[in-house]
C-alpha cells in the first residue's frame, strides 16, 4: 500500500512540474520548424561565362549547294571509282591522251572499282563522313559567350512585359567563338574568333528576374554562316573523319592513293605514264577542294540573323544574393527564318 501511495505522489509531482513548464514558457513566442529563414534576393547582375547550342528545323537554303558536291562523289552506281577518274581527266592536258581518256572513263572506271581497295579504301566512307558532317553542322552548331548582366537599371529596348514584383535590368550577350559537336555528340570543338582575327559579336536585350526567373527579351545577332561552316568543317568535321588533317585538301590526299590510282589507270590504258595519271589525280583532288569551299564561300556573305528570347533559372548557390550560375536555359526564335530550339547556360568564370 506504501508503495502504491508513493508512485501515485511522484505522478502528481511530474504533473505539476511539468504544467509549471509550460506555464514559464507560455511567454515566450513558439518558433516554427517548417518556417524557412527569410531568403535573400538573387542580384544577377555581373560577368558570365555562357555556351549556347542551337539545333534548327532544316539546313538553310544557301548550303544546299555545297551538300551536293560532296554527295555527288559516291551517289552514282559506278562511284566512287567514277568520280575519281573524272577528276583526273579533267586534269589531262587538252590532247589525244585526254580524250581517249574521257571516251574510255566508264570502263576505266569499272576496272578502278576492281582495284578500290588499293586505290582509296577508304574514300567512300570518308566522302559519306564528310558529306554528313558538314550536313551537321549546317543545321546544329554552338556559341561559347559571356553575358553581362546588370539588374535594377533602365533599358531603352522593346517593351516586355514585367511581373509585379520583377526586376529589370540588361543582358549584352558577346559570342566568342563557335563550338561543333564531334563524335555524337561526345567531344565538342571549341573555336576561338580573336586567334583566327575574327570580331566577336554583340546584342543587348532587356532582362528581367522573377524570383529564381530570367527572362531576356528577344533580341538579333548577325551570324557569319559563311564562317560557320568554314570554320566548323576544318576544325571539326575533316579532323574527326581524318584525324591530323586541318582541311580538305589533306583529307583527300589520305583518303585517295593517287600513286596507286596513277598506276592501275596506266596500266589498263597502256597510254601515259604512272605518274602523268598520279599528277592529275593530285590535281583533281585539289580541285576538289577549291570547288567545294568556292561553294561555301559563294554563300552570301552578308551575316544571318539569328533572332531569339530565351529563360533561365537563376541559382545563388549560398544564398547570399549574388547569382553564381544560370541553368536551364532555352532560347527560341529563329535563324534565316527557320525554327531554332536552343538551350544555354552560364557560371561566373
Amino acid at each position: 500500500m506504501t508503495n502504491h501511495r508513493l508512485a501515485y505522489s511522484s505522478l502528481l509531482s511530474i504533473c505539476f512540474a511539468t504544467c509549471a513548464c509550460l506555464v514559464a514558457c507560455a511567454d515566450e513566442a513558439p518558433t516554427d520548424p517548417i518556417d524557412p529563414p527569410h531568403e535573400v534576393p538573387i542580384d544577377p547582375s555581373g560577368h558570365f561565362a555562357a555556351t549556347s547550342s542551337f539545333a534548327l528545323a532544316a539546313p538553310p537554303a544557301v548550303a544546299a549547294d555545297v551538300l551536293a558536291e560532296l554527295i555527288a562523289a559516291t551517289d552514282g552506281p559506278d562511284d566512287p571509282s567514277r568520280y575519281l577518274i573524272d577528276l583526273v581527266i579533267a586534269k589531262l592536258p587538252e590532247g589525244p591522251t585526254r580524250t581517249y581518256a574521257a571516251a574510255l572513263a566508264p570502263y576505266v572506271a569499272a576496272y578502278l572499282n576492281q582495284r578500290i581497295a588499293t586505290v582509296a579504301p577508304h574514300f567512300v566512307d570518308g566522302a559519306r563522313a564528310l558529306s554528313v558532317g558538314l550536313a551537321r553542322i549546317a543545321q546544329r552548331f554552338g556559341t561559347t559567350e559571356t553575358f553581362d548582366l546588370v539588374a535594377d537599371a533602365a533599358f531603352d529596348g522593346a517593351a516586355s512585359a514585367i511581373p509585379s514584383d520583377g526586376r529589370v535590368g540588361s543582358l549584352r550577350r558577346t559570342i566568342i567563338g563557335f563550338r561543333f559537336d564531334l563524335h555524337a555528340g561526345r567531344d565538342v570543338a571549341d573555336v576561338r574568333f580573336a586567334p583566327l582575327g575574327l570580331a566577336d559579336l554583340s546584342a543587348k536585350t532587356r532582362m528581367t528576374i522573377d524570383g529564381n526567373t530570367l527572362t531576356f527579351d528577344r533580341h538579333s545577332v548577325a551570324l557569319p554562316y559563311t564562317k560557320l561552316l568554314r570554320l566548323g568543317f576544318d576544325f571539326a568535321v575533316v579532323p574527326d573523319v581524318v584525324p591530323g588533317a586541318h582541311d580538305l585538301a589533306q583529307a583527300l590526299d589520305e583518303l585517295v592513293d593517287c600513286t596507286a590510282l596513277g598506276a592501275a589507270v596506266s596500266e589498263w590504258m597502256e597510254l601515259g605514264s604512272p605518274t602523268f595519271y598520279a599528277t592529275a589525280c593530285n590535281l583533281g583532288l585539289s580541285a576538289l577542294a577549291t570547288r567545294i569551299y568556292d561553294r561555301i564561300d559563294a554563300i552570301d556573305p552578308s551575316s544571318l540573323p539569328l533572332a531569339v528570347g530565351g529563360t533561365a533559372w537563376a541559382v545563388d548557390e549560398t544564398g547570399d544574393g549574388p547569382m553564381d550560375a544560370i541553368t536551364l536555359g532555352a532560347w527560341t526564335g529563329s535563324f534565316a527564318g527557320i525554327a531554332v530550339t536552343s538551350s544555354f547556360q552560364g557560371s561566373r568564370p
